[in-house]
């Protein structure tokens, strides 16, 4: 039941998104983003959803990679392409890879499994079309792929031989940004873009990301981390107005990030998310630093009382 709800729940997603960029109003979020790091956020995320003759490997620079980019749809093309490469792949490896070639930088995914037909490799970025008919999915992702790259002054390349596996590899603008700025120590300053709070949300799951940006995006900047890691440097970099923090993070213990936070001396407001109700684990919350608690689903009643107490 919750595989068909998540499911469901990722297709009415890819659905709104797909309308957003073929009418060109969604707005990208151009930040300093860290790719090396990204890279790795990702290989946590994955590394232990591999099948059991699947080898998850990451390549990377043995430096911070800075850039001036949407690292959220990065992400969003990144996980797409490592999703369908879990799906096609039984045995062998999967590789992601980061690379700056010149002008650009290459994120690489390249897999050992089933590859793609030839006459197919240009019909899977049109809209419903899938590689394995029987295969759950929405068909979309491809397709919100290739749009988000274009957004981005970028574009993807498929390489593929069948029965030996497929590369789908992300080329984007290469825009540096100053290291020595992105690097410094301390805690940052709330930013207001273009009049927007900045509401970070910390969750490893994309649909509650992209369900919350559907709730909130039109009145506040909101941020995604996939961990509480990941949490903890973005806020170094820029702190949030508010963080709506998962507290079922599979990484990390919510709690813990809480108090990595505050640890900080942070005194931006954080709410903890719960998947159900459960008091003891609201208390321990509470308790590491959390000012209010909520359970999922996102009610825009429940944020917006939220937001008019504590923003």
């Amino acid at each position: 039941m919750q595989a068909n709800a998540d499911l469901f729940l990722k297709l009415v997603n890819d659905i709104i998104d797909f309308s957003l960029f073929d009418s060109c109003d969604i707005e990208l979020n151009k930040e300093r983003v860290e790719l090396t790091g990204l890279i790795l956020d990702l290989y946590n995320q994955y590394v232990d959803r591999m099948k059991p003759e699947v080898k998850l490997i990451v390549g990377h620079p043995n430096y911070p990679m800075w850039v001036e980019t949407d690292g959220n749809r990065i992400m969003q093309v990144v996980d797409n392409f490592i999703t369908n490469a879990i799906k096609n792949t039984e045995r062998g490896s999967i590789i992601v890879n980061v690379i700056r070639l010149n002008e650009w930088v290459k994120i690489s995914v390249s897999d050992t499994g089933k590859g793609i037909p030839h006459d197919m490799i240009d019909r899977i970025f049109e809209v419903f079309e899938k590689i394995d008919e029987f295969s759950q999915g929405t068909g979309l992702g491809l397709s919100i792929s290739k749009q988000i790259a274009q957004r981005l002054g970028g574009y993807i390349q498929t390489e593929s031989v069948l029965g030996k596996g497929s590369t789908f590899s992300l080329y984007i603008p290469y825009y540096a940004v100053d290291v020595d700025e992105c690097m410094a120590n301390g805690v940052a300053s709330p930013q207001l873009n273009n009049g927007k709070k900045i509401i970070l949300v910390v969750d490893d799951s994309m649909s509650v990301f992209n369900r919350l940006y559907e709730l909130i995006g039109d009145n506040f900047r909101v941020l995604w981390a996939r961990s509480s890691n990941e949490a903890f440097k973005r806020i170094q970099k820029q702190m949030p107005h508010l963080i709506l923090m998962s507290m079922d993070l599979q990484e990390q213990s919510g709690v813990n990030g809480v108090a990595k936070i505050r640890s900080l001396d942070a005194h931006v407001p954080i709410i903890g998310v719960f998947e159900r109700t459960e008091y003891n684990r609201f208390k321990e919350a509470l308790a590491a630093g959390c000012n209010e608690v909520m359970t999922k689903p996102y009610s825009l009643v429940r944020l917006n009382s939220i937001f008019s107490r504590l923003l």
